[in-house]
């Protein structure tokens, strides 16, 4: 899944989508900076996705950085 998920972004380097589910298949793999850089990527692309900000959150959470995640959550309350 992870090297199609690369085809795919080589392809389309402007699909948020993309690069979201690129930090869903890393955040599997137990990898969670590179998915942090991903979901980063897809907010960049996409600023109104609740999902993302979502992920980020998650993987914040994980990284111990509750400050940071707790701005991804109030995001998503934003864009409600």
């Amino acid at each position: 899944a992870h090297n199609d998920i690369e085809r795919a972004i080589q392809l389309n380097t402007n699909s948020s989508e993309y690069f979201l589910l690129q930090a869903y298949i890393l955040q599997s793999q137990f990898k969670a900076e590179e998915a942090l850089k991903a979901v980063e990527q897809a907010i960049k692309l996409n600023t109104q996705s609740p999902e993302s900000y979502s992920l980020k959150s998650k993987l914040l959470l994980e990284k111990g950085d509750t400050a940071s995640s707790y701005s991804s959550i109030e995001r998503i309350r934003s864009l409600s």
